[in-house]
């Protein structure tokens, strides 16, 4: 059975319902039904692309191990083996159209939150949940809640999300007896009581690491299906603009004076101007930090350029080996905090407050301590920016000169966000 709701089995069901349509429609006007086959096309992510063009065109020769472009796979026998399960969905559907009503236990485990395979009515069938304080915003939410019961192997069955909510467990508070992880537990107290959770001894071993001067950095990058330039492949994150505040001792950084930053002008290749402006830029000759809000997007882009443009790549090794992560100080990390406390002893993170709604994104954790918002801004987010860079090309230069402009705001207050957060955790701390 093919598994609609899995990362690969999607868009084998996808095709599988196209398949379904296109014979069905012969069938119906009583045409013959031809011989075809039916394949799934693919973007080879093993692709690299070498750089070549032809009168300005891209050409995606095989590349020099050998990889195409695409990956095309026959799925003409595995769609075939599908057709009784679409069918079978088919009139689900038509059952559902023809009586529209909901019943109180509606959810299921084809019901996704925050994936790819969300369900187009989630907002509909999640409504009387979806709000503040509901039981949605619990920190690793799909894992929280646990059987009041041991199985037969003495532990606690996990109890999906969806069964809570189907037995009217709405909101933070109506669940305490479901959840045994600290985690949980110490977010429960928090909506409860009211209160921050904030681990002052934590936080002060994490920002005791940071060495001056920091350097607060923040990339955007572009992520086209197909590889823009030399030595990139399908969806690679392309980058295109970075943003550096300088602190040279803590709390000294003004949002201008000791601003620098590197924004392409255009769509053609400037990744090597934005390399040499950023080694500049970051000047670690007598030690420093490299300051990021969750790490993983930055080293992996450093280590791409580092592959890329091998003549900068200790450069830019020494740039990433100088990375801390600003995130990992707030919701925590085993390696940052290795040896400071046990497992389950404390929650996992070292600070947490209801406006955070049970994500750690740096524009919930900006306005606890700060009055800054991105919501005056033309670019409010980085699908924004992508969209705003997109377009710049097809701009008037007057256009062109406003949406550039909201480019380097938007991506200046990504780093500014960094070095007022962390003026806030050194405020809570000398309290």
């Amino acid at each position: 059975m093919i598994n609609p709701y899995s990362a690969c089995g999607k868009y084998i069901f996808d095709l599988s319902i196209e398949r379904n349509f296109i014979e069905n429609s012969f069938k119906q006007t009583k045409d013959f039904i031809p011989n075809i086959r039916y394949y799934l096309i693919v973007l080879n992510a093993d692709y690299i692309y070498d750089g070549k063009e032809i009168n300005g065109k891209k050409v995606y020769d095989t590349d020099e191990s050998g990889n195409e472009l695409f990956r095309i796979y026959d799925l003409t026998y595995v769609t075939e083996l599908a057709q009784d399960e679409v069918t079978k969905k088919q009139k689900q559907i038509y059952k559902y159209l023809n009586d529209l009503t909901f019943s109180d236990d509606r959810l299921s485990e084809s019901c996704e939150y925050k994936k790819t395979t969300q369900c187009k009515f989630f907002n509909v069938c999640y409504r009387h949940v979806k709000k503040d304080g509901s039981i949605l915003e619990y920190l690793g939410k799909h894992y929280a809640f646990k059987s009041l019961e041991l199985n037969e192997k003495g532990k606690k069955d996990t109890i999906p999300l969806w069964d809570m909510i189907n037995n009217k467990c709405y909101m933070i508070d109506d669940c305490l007896e479901y959840i045994d992880k600290i985690d949980n537990i110490t977010q429960y107290n928090c909506y409860v009581h009211n209160q921050t959770y904030f681990d002052k001894a934590r936080i002060s071993y994490a920002l005791s690491q940071i060495k001056y001067p920091i350097y607060h950095l923040d990339f955007e990058s572009y992520n086209c299906p197909l590889p823009r330039f030399k030595g990139e492949n399908p969806y690679m994150q392309s980058l295109f603009q970075y943003s550096l505040h300088k602190e040279e001792q803590a709390g000294v950084c003004d949002i201008e004076k000791n601003h620098t930053e590197y924004l392409a002008p255009d769509h053609n290749d400037h990744r090597e101007d934005l390399i040499k402006k950023m080694i500049e830029d970051i000047d670690l000759s007598k030690g420093g930090t490299v300051l990021v809000y969750n790490q993983t997007f930055e080293k992996t882009r450093l280590k791409e350029l580092a592959r890329m443009f091998p003549k900068y790549k200790k450069e830019l090794d020494n740039i990433n080996d100088h990375v801390f992560d600003l995130y990992y100080v707030l919701r925590g990390n085993k390696n940052m905090f290795e040896g400071y406390y046990t497992e389950d002893e404390i929650p996992s993170y070292t600070y947490y407050d209801n406006k955070l709604h049970g994500s750690f994104s740096i524009k919930k954790v900006l306005p606890i301590f700060t009055n800054l918002t991105y919501k005056n801004l033309e670019v409010k987010n980085g699908t924004e920016a992508i969209l705003t860079y997109g377009m710049l090309p097809k701009l008037t230069p007057l256009e062109y000169q406003n949406k550039y402009l909201a480019l380097r705001i938007y991506c200046r207050q990504d780093t500014w966000a960094m070095v007022e957060i962390l003026r806030g955790l050194r405020k809570e701390i000398n309290k």
